[in-house]
């Protein structure tokens, strides 16, 4: 249920130097591979952003692609978790706590699945990156992959 709602907010969160926007989520076809390379059931084969450094005041969008390296199909959530990151220890000045956002991900047998998630970083925040994590997770929370990256926020010249 707070998946939901949570789902249902997401595009008109809005804090104080940052905005997100509505979670996309899609499957694709599954793998023609009749035996996937794969050391896990779920594999991040990519996560970036995009673009990979913004100016303070603009956004970028982070994409994540996953694939199932089982022959049935998985349920799982997909859970962004973000936090700034400054030259000081803690939140960096004029930038916002960043709550979890996490959204059901149903992988079908040997597919991938694709998703992103849009940041606005408010010109008031002094941030020098953005650092999120893309985390899938199966029944009863059991973690499945989770891979991190780094947006460059650099000051207006």
């Amino acid at each position: 249920m707070r998946s939901r709602s949570v789902i249902a907010l997401a595009g008109v969160l809005t804090l104080a130097a940052l905005v997100v926007t509505a979670p996309c989520v899609a499957a694709a076809a599954p793998s023609t591979n009749p035996a996937p390379i794969c050391p896990h059931r779920i594999v991040i084969t990519a996560l970036a952003f995009n673009p990979p450094t913004i100016t303070r005041g603009q956004s970028s969008v982070v994409h994540v692609i996953a694939r199932n390296c089982t022959r049935r199909p998985l349920t799982t959530e997909l859970t962004w978790v973000g936090h700034f990151v400054g030259s000081g220890g803690g939140i960096p000045a004029g930038c916002p706590a960043i709550d979890p956002l996490a959204v059901p991900a149903a992988f079908k047998p040997l597919g991938s699945l694709g998703a992103h998630l849009g940041y606005l970083v408010f010109s008031g925040c002094a941030a020098t990156g953005l650092v999120v994590t893309a985390r899938f997770t199966g029944p009863a929370g059991a973690l499945l992959a989770q891979q991190s990256t780094v947006l460059r926020i650099t000051a207006p010249a």
